[in-house]
């Protein structure tokens, strides 16, 4: 993403839970700086996680 610098991002959903194995993951989606997308699917809501 930092090479190519986009304005915006989107994930399509099952994207992964904010859990410590998912860490990597977490920090590079709310580390970026444009605009960022998502699309809530069923797997995003299957562990009780929320917004906080």
């Amino acid at each position: 993403m930092k090479l190519k610098n986009p304005e915006f991002i989107i994930s399509l959903g099952d994207f992964g839970f904010p859990k410590a194995e998912n860490k990597e993951l977490m920090d590079i989606w709310s580390g970026f700086t444009g605009e960022r997308h998502f699309v809530i699917c069923n797997h995003n809501t299957d562990a009780g996680f929320t917004k906080k």
